[in-house]
C-alpha cells in the first residue's frame, strides 16, 4: 500500500499505459514480469552462472540449459567491470 495519493496515481498510469480504454479491466504486465525475473535471480544468486544472464531474453532455466548444451556461444564473452 502506498500512503501517497500521487504515488498511487502514478502506479495506475504506468499499469494502464498504452491501453486505448483505460477504464477496461487489465493492464500492462511487463513490469511485473521483470520484477518476477529479478527476484528469481536474487533468490538464486549464489548458484547463478553469469553466463546464463547473457543468453538473451530467456528464462533463467533456459539460459542455464543453453549454456550447458553449449548452444549459447560464450567462449569470448566479456563481462562488464
Amino acid at each position: 500500500f502506498l500512503d501517497s495519493e500521487e504515488d498511487r496515481w502514478d502506479y495506475c498510469l504506468r499499469a494502464k499505459r498504452g491501453l486505448s480504454d483505460s477504464s477496461a479491466p487489465g493492464g500492462l504486465s511487463k513490469d511485473q514480469m521483470y520484477l518476477t525475473g529479478a527476484m528469481q535471480i536474487l533468490e538464486e544468486r549464489k548458484t547463478v552462472d553469469p553466463c546464463w544472464l547473457y543468453c538473451g531474453k530467456v528464462s533463467l532455466a533456459d539460459g542455464k540449459r543453453l549454456c550447458e548444451e553449449q548452444t549459447a556461444r560464450v567462449a569470448d564473452l566479456k563481462y562488464p567491470r
